[in-house]
């Protein structure tokens, strides 16, 4: 099945991602850090250079998940066109 996305003038940003990030426990109730919140820090880091969104992903999932065992493979991938 194929897909076509309309680029405008500006420039586009997107992610592929697993579930990891979202599913991982943590934050002060010990719960996950749920999909809502993490597109949102997406659309936020989004303005952000490229090349520095790996170092904010990293920082909020260590932040959140502190002395928690990490559950799952976490995998982001951004590209901007």
């Amino acid at each position: 099945q194929q897909h076509h996305i309309a680029l405008g003038e500006e420039p586009s940003t997107f992610y592929i991602y697993t579930d990891g990030f979202q599913d991982q426990f943590g934050g002060e109730k010990g719960g996950k850090f749920r999909t809502a919140p993490f597109r949102n820090l997406l659309a936020e880091i989004s303005k952000e250079p490229i090349e520095q969104q790996e170092g904010l992903l990293v920082k909020v999932f260590d932040d959140w998940k502190g002395r928690e065992k990490q559950i799952d493979d976490v995998l982001v991938i951004g590209f901007r066109i």
